[in-house]
């Protein structure tokens, strides 16, 4: 179930991220820099998902979620550089994993 909120979740934030006009870029330096930790720990998760198009890929689970936890804490250490939607999105696949 976490892969699965995994991927939900980052492609959410990562599609927010990226929306022209989003209201999750403030502009500043230190929110560019959050909003760039959590699409290099998001890519980071991404790698280590199953994919079954690629059968010979290095999957693991643990380190995918080690890595989704990490872009989901950027997020919530970071509220002023994420919009609420996100700040909520990332706290659900958290509360998802540590149960």
């Amino acid at each position: 179930m976490a892969t699965v909120v995994l991927v939900t979740a980052g492609a959410f934030t990562a599609g927010r991220l990226t929306a022209v006009g989003s209201e999750a870029d403030s502009g500043t330096a230190a929110c560019e820099d959050a909003e760039q930790a959590f699409m290099d720990a998001f890519e980071e998760a991404q790698r280590y998902q199953p994919d079954p198009e690629d059968p010979y890929r290095d999957a693991d689970p643990d380190q995918a979620r080690h890595h989704a936890s990490i872009a989901a804490n950027v997020v919530l250490q970071n509220p002023e550089c994420f919009d609420a939607k996100t700040r909520a999105t990332v706290q659900t696949f958290l509360d998802a994993v540590q149960q």
